[in-house]
């Protein structure tokens, strides 16, 4: 399971906009082409679904593999830089070895 942290915009003053980040658990699916991104939802037997929310094309996609000294955070990210708005950072529940 990884936990992604969004930047939801919200509005301050009036005139200018701040980001916020929310965390939002999601589940991340690696195709050959994209990544999916997807959130998980139970249905009246408690079977588990999975609802698309966006996706990443692969041959776009950079990633920073550590982030803020947490072995479990890494940031995904398009464009040619990771700036603030195209980046994406993830975290996972236990670091793997």
């Amino acid at each position: 399971m990884l936990t992604l942290s969004v930047p939801v915009p919200q509005v301050a003053d009036g005139s200018r906009q701040i980001l916020r980040v929310k965390a939002k658990e999601r589940h991340i699916f690696l195709f050959d082409l994209y990544l999916v991104v997807c959130k998980e939802v139970k249905d009246s037997n408690g079977k588990a679904k999975y609802l698309y929310k966006s996706k990443m094309m692969k041959s776009e996609m950079g990633v920073t593999e550590h982030m803020e000294g947490d072995e479990c955070k890494f940031a995904i990210w398009t464009g040619r830089t990771p700036m603030s708005e195209n980046k994406t950072v993830l975290k996972v529940e236990a670091a793997h070895d």
